[in-house]
């Protein structure tokens, strides 16, 4: 019997999907946080352990800036909107909530950095990536839940 992904039932897929979804782009930007920004909290608390590279590395210094400057707010802001309806059942309505709840969350977040409450800095910016990658993640999820009542409605 095989037991691979295309053999799982929908649910488990499902829960596959979205696991993946929230803790590969969680850890990227954790380790996003732990080669790039040396200034960091969690850069500090990591480093106490173990000694952080110095250095660009191998890629470019524009690609660098941006990582430093949006990837992880990127990255932790889709893996967010994928939470968000981790816990909602699917509807467009569901959609509409994420959206709102995540947005919400970064203007927050970034307001918080501009009244000194939060450590970092406020940048539009900022808002303007975490919007497009919510935007991206909850067209990927209503791609693949759409495709999963497809496959559903077909069996029956």
């Amino acid at each position: 019997m095989d037991t691979g992904y295309f053999h799982m039932d929908i649910r488990n897929r499902r829960r596959l999907f979205y696991a993946f979804n929230i803790i590969v782009p969680l850890a990227m930007g954790f380790f996003f946080y732990i080669r790039f920004r040396h200034d960091s909290y969690i850069s500090e608390a990591v480093g106490r352990f173990i000694a952080l590279p110095e250095g660009p590395g191998l890629l470019p210094q524009r690609m660098i800036s941006f990582i430093v400057d949006f990837g992880s707010d990127i990255l932790w802001a889709y893996s967010l909107a994928f939470s968000v309806m981790a816990v909602l059942s699917y509807s467009r309505s569901a959609l509409r909530t994420a959206f709102v709840t995540c947005v919400s969350l970064g203007i927050l977040t970034e307001v918080l950095q501009k009244a000194d409450v939060f450590h970092g800095t406020f940048d539009l910016w900022d808002i303007v990536f975490e919007v497009l990658s919510v935007i991206m993640a909850l067209i990927i999820i209503k791609l693949f839940e759409e495709a999963r009542y497809e496959k559903n409605s077909s069996r029956t």
